[in-house]
């Protein structure tokens, strides 16, 4: 038995540009609308996304990469490697940040 999520999605454009989008979710009781030129709604309330000033304090979802092809494939590609290098950067940094208090806590610890 599969994952009881399914949902139904519907885009409206005009002239190549989208006007309104709607995601529904009966399972989890999700509806999120979006209209052009208004806020983005979760069940009738208003949401917003939050600021990020650097790549590694994003969040990156999609159902499955392996939906993507073509040009999309590699532009989701561009962005997750952006992001995966922007979290090593983040991860290397902390890690020296711990060398260094371990050693600062070494040498306070030789002095006892």
């Amino acid at each position: 038995m599969g994952k009881p999520l399914f949902g139904t999605l519907i885009a409206l454009l005009y002239k190549g540009r989208p006007i309104l989008g709607i995601i529904d979710q009966p399972v989890l009781c999700e509806r999120w609308i979006v209209i052009n030129g208004r806020r983005t709604t979760l069940n009738g309330e208003k949401v917003a996304t939050r600021n990020c000033a650097k790549p590694a304090q994003a969040y990156l979802y999609t159902t499955s990469p392996h939906l993507f092809s073509g040009d999309v494939e590699e532009a989701f590609a561009r962005v997750r490697n952006k992001l995966v290098q922007e979290d090593n950067k983040l991860l290397r940094d902390r890690f020296k940040d711990l060398q260094v208090q371990h050693q600062k806590m070494q040498e306070q610890n030789k002095k006892i």
